[in-house]
């Protein structure tokens, strides 16, 4: 559909309709979905059942975009146009899309990693420049010898 010259919202709707009639009852995806501008002066951002994606600018939180809408697969349809969240961009701001898998890994004495903990990170490593791999060298020395118990995904986006 991208090569075809589908916009996004009609793609994720697309993705919906597909997912609910194939897949059983007990199975979803969920999903954020960014599209930049050309220009790079704003983003689109669609959220199913993902935790909120983090828009940093200069190593300071100046975003978050919640979860509108329940994971894709789950109903039809889905109003794809009212789940979109348009935020502003400036030059060096960074995107970070993540799973519930990295706040949900738990330490060998049960505390969970966090949101908390993972903005503070972001945070850092888009102030210093330092790569994501950092981040996930840090979430695997929280988590001890204790195995992930669902994927754990971090991307980001550099606006730049």
């Amino acid at each position: 559909m991208t090569a075809e010259g589908y916009l996004l919202e009609q793609i994720l709707a697309e993705i919906n309709r597909t997912l609910t009639r194939q897949l059983p009852t007990q199975i979803y995806m969920a999903c954020c979905a960014v599209a930049v501008a050309a220009n790079r002066l704003q983003a689109s951002i669609w959220n199913f059942g993902v935790p909120p994606a983090v828009i940093l600018r200069n190593g300071i939180v100046r975003h978050r975009v919640a979860s509108a809408d329940a994971p894709l697969g789950m109903a039809e349809p889905v109003d794809v146009a009212a789940s979109e969240v348009s935020v502003a961009l400036e030059p060096q701001d960074k995107i970070y899309v993540y799973t519930d898998g990295m706040t949900e890994v738990q330490s060998p004495s049960g505390e969970f990693f966090g949101e908390e903990r993972l903005e503070i990170l972001l945070a850092a490593a888009s102030r210093s420049g330092v790569a994501l791999d950092q981040i996930w060298s840090d979430l695997i020395a929280f988590r001890g010898d204790e195995a992930l118990a669902d994927d754990a995904t971090l991307a980001e986006i550099a606006v730049s």
